[in-house]
């Protein structure tokens, strides 16, 4: 596998409860990866998210079909993780996670979309 060295791994933490949402032993494009529990219609498990930005890799033990909406919760807190702004491409629900460093990164929560932006704040 070729390595890519303009790749940057964001840690990211709970909204709510602020724990940290990193998986240092399940690594998702050679990096740890945001683990969190996921939720599609009916169908829940568990969700692994490359934390490397710009990637849209992810291991999940649920069917994951295109066009579909997700709900991601905190396996610490168990509270579900959404912001209240929608997607300006799809219209669906954005997910908001926190920054450890300050800031936060936003994604879609329609599978396939691939719209997403980080703020950043102080650090």
């Amino acid at each position: 596998m070729e390595k890519n060295i303009d790749l940057i791994s964001l840690r990211v933490k709970c909204p709510v409860c602020g724990h940290s949402l990193m998986d240092d032993k399940q690594l998702v494009d050679n990096c740890p990866s945001v683990r969190l529990k996921i939720a599609i219609g009916e169908n829940e498990g568990t969700i692994n998210l490359s934390s490397v930005y710009e990637s849209y890799n992810y291991l999940c033990n649920i069917e994951t079909p295109e066009g579909e909406n997700i709900k991601l919760v905190c396996e610490q807190c168990n509270s579900e993780i959404k912001s209240t702004s929608d997607c300006e491409i799809c219209k669906s629900g954005m997910i908001s996670l926190d920054l450890e460093l300050g800031g936060s990164v936003s994604i879609c929560s329609r599978v396939g979309c691939k719209n997403h932006f980080v703020k950043f704040v102080d650090f």
